[in-house]
């Protein structure tokens, strides 16, 4: 179905990036030996393998652009003074805080709005106003505060619920602020990942999708549990290895590790996961100190779990890094070590999902994933180092908002838009009640708009004139735009529909997206007739549906001729796919109306964003394109979400979906890691690896 899925192949992508950077290095090369100069830039540091190139070559305008394998390598540039700005991870940024690393962020520059420019002079017009305050001072102050309070307004309004409770959870001095440092990037949770290629799901337990049941697992031996939790980690080990997944990698992170470990903690009469936490206490008793607690009981939940001590290397792989931990997963060969199961970031899950881009021998959707109850939560994001100028700070800040971020502005200028039009409260009567409805507003109209913009540029691929184009899309996003008031009853439908978090809901790709219903029901009710024409030619051979198409073609209207250039162009066509999809599943024939209603809708609705040339205006797109984790703005997120993981013919890929999905809800619950001092986690990391490798 290669034909109606978005998605591009990563290998050929990288390939690539491989050939344009040694086309790239070469003309650098030349470039140097030419000029005979070597012009100095600072540092930007970013994780290996997290950035786009469209999205470097961005950065390489005013910075050194360099990639390091572990957080702490950042770290130690800042501290050494060889870092001007970089991405780095949630927990960690506390910590440069505290040590006075990193400076506070000039929101005026990322938002593009001059009215936030005051903050910058926040902390300073304080300090002077408490040594010597003046009627002068406290203006300027009070201005500084209410630029500040607006930027801090407007990062709450651009990030997922998650991703903003997630910043508010940190606590720093000063009434200081992690929002004020810190830019989120993309984010990350836990799953464990199982593949069933290697071995596969026991008929008894497995779904409809061919996923493991594990609530059917737990409820039949929920008498030996000892987390009362179907979702619990120990439990979804417990399920796995009841079914022979026996060659484990494990994501070696002491802290990550820790954290399950916390909600496995032990009691005299057996474990409970009532003390859930991503902070360590520091305390005096050899014994009983919280970090020996927090790591025996991660050990614990291993041999618990798999049923193989932590350290049985036949059995257990402990591995730091997440493409190696893709790939001993992902490959094929399924020899007796083997690795069949994993715990892994949900980004990496992703990634071993379309197994096809690691192994050409290897199959999509082999490896699945499922999400435990008690999960972390990692926020990378951009930092600024403190030891730059201001000046320097402000060209260094917009040459990064020129890149991934460069989208950003937008979140904030369709709020106004929607405040102009009296659809949404003003930024005085913003508040934390009702600033979801406001994010669901924004989302749909920055959404709308992506949708438009995009599926301008598919149509323009085919033979159809600019008119037809220009028109078909007037129409459809007339009937899509669900920030309209006038479709008020539509967003409701939609947000309704999510309201309800039954998992086996039936209604999950309206869900996901809702624009392929609306357009479905438009189709019954104003196109039947073309509809009944496309039934007819299901069962036809090629050169009499060949005849019959262009029959077709002479009479129809204007909306319903760029429909039949999207269902029958191109050698692989989405009619093509239908028919191998009606074929293959065994549709019939009263059935086939339907769905064929359906797959026109989705081919209207879904816009492919994994095509670098349609999205090359979207830098944010283009950086998701290349990662594939899960971004932290509203709208990114939801645009990723809606269309991504699509296929026309067969809808949303719900497996992986669910691996994308990083949402609190009454199953799943997040917590983040909290800093810790040096001492403490030199302590830690001693006691760690005498656990689990010595």
């Amino acid at each position: 179905m290669q034909a109606t899925n978005w998605r591009k192949n990563r290998k050929i992508k990288l390939a690539s990036l491989a050939i344009a950077s040694l086309a790239g290095i070469a003309a650098l090369a030349t470039t140097i030996a030419v000029k005979k100069q070597n012009e100095f830039k600072p540092s930007f540091f970013n994780y290996k393998s997290y950035m786009s190139q469209d999205n470097i070559d961005i950065l390489r305008k005013s910075f050194d652009y360099k990639e390091f394998d572990e957080i702490n390598q950042f770290s130690n540039a800042l501290i050494n003074n060889k870092a001007a700005a970089g991405i780095g991870s949630d927990f960690i940024v506390a910590s440069l805080i505290k040590n006075k690393l990193i400076s506070k962020l000039n929101y005026s520059i990322i938002f593009n709005d001059s009215t936030l420019e005051p903050m910058v002079d926040y902390d300073s017009l304080k300090t002077q106003f408490k040594n010597n305050p003046s009627d002068q001072l406290k203006e300027k102050l009070n201005k500084a505060k209410k630029a500040r309070d607006l930027a801090k307004k407007y990062v709450q309004l651009s990030l997922r619920k998650e991703i903003w409770e997630h910043l508010q959870s940190y606590k720093l001095d000063n009434e200081d602020e992690l929002w004020e440092y810190f830019y989120p990037y993309y984010s990350q949770d836990m799953v464990v990942s199982y593949n069933t290629s290697k071995v596969a799901v026991p008929e008894e337990y497995a779904n409809s999708l061919g996923a493991f049941n594990f609530k059917k697992y737990y409820k039949e031996n929920e008498d030996k549990a000892l987390i009362k939790n179907p979702n619990a980690l120990v439990n979804i080990l417990k399920a796995l290895s009841s079914a022979n997944y026996n060659n484990w990698v494990i994501t070696d992170s002491v802290r990550d590790n820790m954290l399950y470990a916390s909600a496995y903690w032990p009691l005299p009469e057996g474990r409970t996961d009532q003390k859930f936490t991503g902070s360590v206490e520091e305390n005096d008793e050899s014994e009983n100190e919280t970090y020996k607690i927090l790591i025996n009981s991660f050990v614990d939940l291993i041999k618990d779990g798999t049923g193989y001590d932590i350290r049985d290397s036949k059995h257990i792989s402990l591995k730091g890094d997440g493409l190696e931990i893709v790939n001993d997963l992902t490959n094929p060969k399924n020899d007796k070590g083997s690795i069949n199961a994993s715990i892994m970031y949900n980004g990496d899950a992703i990634d071993a999902y379309y197994s096809e881009d690691n192994y050409d021998n290897a199959k999509d959707g082999s490896v699945l994933a499922y999400r435990p109850s008690d999960n972390i939560l990692l926020v990378d994001g951009l930092v600024i180092s403190s030891k730059l100028d201001r000046k320097t700070k402000d060209q260094y800040t917009q040459t990064i908002s020129n890149s991934s971020y460069s989208q950003t502005p937008q979140i904030i200028l369709e709020y106004k838009e929607l405040v102009k039009q009296n659809l949404v409260p003003t930024f005085d009567e913003l508040n934390d009640s009702n600033i979801t409805n406001i994010q669901h507003l924004i989302t749909e109209l920055n959404t709308w708009k992506i949708w438009k913009d995009i599926k301008q540029k598919e149509l323009s691929e085919l033979n159809l004139e600019e008119e037809s184009i220009t028109n078909f899309i007037e129409y459809y996003s007339n009937l899509v735009n669900l920030s309209d008031n006038k479709n008020s009853e539509l967003y409701k439908e939609f947000y309704d529909l999510r309201a309800n978090d039954d998992e086996e809901d039936e209604d999950f790709d309206k869900k996901v997206n809702y624009y392929p219903s609306i357009i479905q029901n438009d189709l019954s009710k104003n196109n039947t007739s073309f509809l009944d024409k496309i039934v007819s030619l299901i069962n036809l051979e090629d050169q009499e549906l060949e005849d019959k198409i262009n029959e077709l073609k002479e009479n129809l209207t204007a909306i319903e001729k760029v429909i039949a250039e999207i269902l029958f162009s191109g050698e692989e066509s989405t009619f093509s796919a239908l028919v191998e999809y009606i074929k293959d599943n065994e549709v019939q024939e009263n059935d086939y109306k339907e769905l064929i209603t359906k797959v026109i809708a989705q081919s209207i609705a879904f816009i492919d964003i994994s095509n670098d040339d349609y999205i090359e205006d979207y830098k944010n797109l283009t950086n998701f394109n290349f990662i594939n984790y899960v971004p932290t703005q509203i709208t990114d997120y939801e645009v990723v979400y809606r269309n991504y993981f699509s296929d026309k013919v067969e809808g949303q890929d719900k497996n992986v979906i669910d691996i994308y999905k990083i949402e609190n809800n009454k199953n799943v619950r997040h917590k983040a890691l909290q800093p810790i001092s040096d001492s403490l986690l030199s302590k830690i990391t001693t006691y760690y690896f005498a656990k689990t490798k010595s």
